[in-house]
């Protein structure tokens, strides 16, 4: 079992478990059935800026194309020389990963305190982290990417909490 979290720093979208590895099926499925009308039904798709890292299903040529059409000229992601990324993703960028590192510290934190005997118990746990986040945790999510964020060039004029992070 994997499992993905869809946040940035007004919404956290929430968890999405994956049955088995992730694959290229199963991450462009998980965007185009589930995270996408999450957006939409928030109607905040357009206001937005979508990061994901360098992960060989996120970098996949279809998810890619997927994205230009989904988000054009605003996601974040490891583009290549015949398909770049509208805005590219330095690699285990510290700057590009704050708010993504400070909410999983936070969950990360819930989760470990205990063993589980099940994945039904372990989503259980992990579904009630996600529910635990309280605004005060998102202000300080948009206060630490918004300020890695705000003066870099390709991404002015995109706050930190118009960033979603995977």
């Amino acid at each position: 079992m994997k499992f993905i979290t869809q946040t940035n720093a007004r919404h956290v979208i929430g968890q999405y478990f994956f049955d088995g590895p992730e694959k290229l099926t199963s991450y462009l499925n998980m965007l185009q059935q589930w995270f996408i009308p999450k957006l939409i039904e928030r109607g905040i798709k357009e206001e937005i800026y979508f990061q994901q890292d360098g992960a060989p299903a996120h970098h996949a040529l279809s998810v890619r194309e997927y994205l230009k059409d989904t988000f054009p000229d605003k996601w974040i992601g490891r583009g290549s020389v015949t398909s770049p990324a509208p805005i590219e993703w330095p690699a285990r960028s510290p700057v590009l990963t704050t708010c993504d590192n400070s909410l999983w510290g936070h969950i990360k934190d819930i989760v470990s305190k205990q063993r589980y005997h099940s994945n039904d118990e372990l989503k259980a746990v992990v579904t009630a982290a996600f529910g635990s986040v309280t605004p005060a945790i998102r202000a300080g999510l948009r206060g630490a990417a918004t300020g890695a964020i705000a003066p870099g060039p390709p991404l002015q004029g995109a706050p930190g909490d118009e960033l979603y992070l995977f």
